[in-house]
């Protein structure tokens, strides 16, 4: 994390900084490395499921 988006935390604005996370390079959605992981054997696809499913 870099001190913009450490700001945007400390202000409890969450439009701010999602949005300044997804300027970042190499943002991926947290769901999508999730899908990553369990494709690597990290976790079980159950798991990434479970967690996009609570995004959504």
């Amino acid at each position: 994390m870099d001190d913009q988006l450490i700001d945007w935390l400390r202000r409890n604005n969450q439009g701010g900084f999602e949005k300044a996370a997804r300027s970042q390079s190499g943002y991926r959605p947290l769901a999508q490395h999730a899908l990553e992981l369990a494709h690597s054997g990290v976790t079980t696809v159950g798991e990434a499921m479970s967690l996009a499913g609570w995004l959504e």
